[in-house]
């Protein structure tokens, strides 16, 4: 199976064929950020039938949320696994989109930091077991820069990311290819409506309506909006490979080298060695977000992290 077909798989599972991957029922929880803002982020927490061994906090990638395939999958496995799973949808994502007046970006790692507090303080009985995280794609470069600034991560046993974009520059660009055409405008439409539904200026509206690119939403909307001088500020400045000499918790990298979203030279371009903390499994297939094979009842990576949570 190509990368494409990979990445792509499923999307056509559900969308065309209406296979939803099933898990228990949610308990949803508000858990705000303290902010001036006012906003919260409506998650949703799986219990496992017994007592857990562990919680395991999960933030989606781009456009994601708590409903998103690779949320499911991870979520299913992880609670036959004895963790309970914490689902976030980030700020003006999924369910937390009605309680917010902003969005969430590449580097808004503060927001995870608001949110693990709030949930310990909502769930005192789940406060004390060992805490392990993950991120999908965009989730991931998040997931890293709050690792690395050590604040609130003082309690996390291991980590985990899928797909994630170490360096945004080269992924912007790697994702502008022609081959890519069809992926960009299926993003960015997604990106928009996402937008679009925040009280915005009219520069700010028009910023988002005019976009033809990834690289034009992020360069007239998110980088004004947050404060950065452009998309290559904002790149430079959150991009997870400027942060990830600084992570202390061990955490396992997943990524495939026929990922057509984000370029696999951005993990070779890595020493490894610098950090023993860090595994890198940079696999010849996978796609993005994919690592499907024929007969596996769950992609790759969700089997894998949960081994590796599980050996802790």
């Amino acid at each position: 199976m190509t990368g494409d077909l990979q990445t792509i798989r499923n999307v056509l599972i559900i969308e065309l064929f209406g296979q939803r991957i099933a898990v228990p029922p949610s308990i949803l929880l508000s858990l705000p950020l303290g902010d001036a803002s006012g906003d919260t982020l409506v998650s949703e927490l799986n219990l496992p039938a017994d007592k857990p061994c562990g919680v395991v906090l999960v933030i989606h990638g781009l456009t994601g949320c708590s409903q998103s395939t690779h949320m499911l999958a991870l979520a299913k496995t992880l609670l036959e696994a004895g963790f309970a799973v914490l689902r976030l949808n980030l700020r003006g994502a999924g369910a937390s989109a009605p309680h917010c007046t902003d969005t969430y970006h590449g580097g808004r790692s503060e927001d995870i930091r608001a949110a693990l507090g709030a949930f310990r303080a909502q769930r005192p009985d789940l406060a004390d077991l060992p805490l392990f995280m993950i991120g999908v794609s965009l989730g991931g470069n998040v997931l890293i820069k709050f690792l690395a600034e050590g604040e609130g991560a003082e309690g996390v046993v291991r980590a985990a990311t899928v797909s994630a974009p170490l360096d945004l520059s080269a992924t912007s660009e790697w994702f502008r290819r022609p081959r890519n055409i069809l992926y960009q405008r299926y993003l960015l439409n997604r990106m928009k409506n996402d937008a679009l539904r925040l009280s915005l200026s009219k520069v700010e509206q028009e910023a988002v309506r005019s976009a033809r690119s990834v690289l034009d939403f992020d360069e007239g909307f998110i980088a004004p909006r947050f404060g950065f001088a452009g998309a290559e500020d904002y790149y430079s400045r959150v991009s997870a490979q400027g942060f990830i000499d600084d992570v202390k918790t061990p955490m396992l990298l997943i990524h495939a080298e026929d990922d057509p979203w984000v370029p696999a030279k951005s993990y070779g371009k890595i020493d490894w060695r610098r950090n023993p903390d860090l595994h890198a499994l940079v696999s010849p297939g996978g796609g993005h977000v994919g690592f499907h094979g024929v007969g596996m009842a769950h992609p790759w990576y969700v089997t894998r992290i949960t081994s590796y949570f599980s050996e802790s």
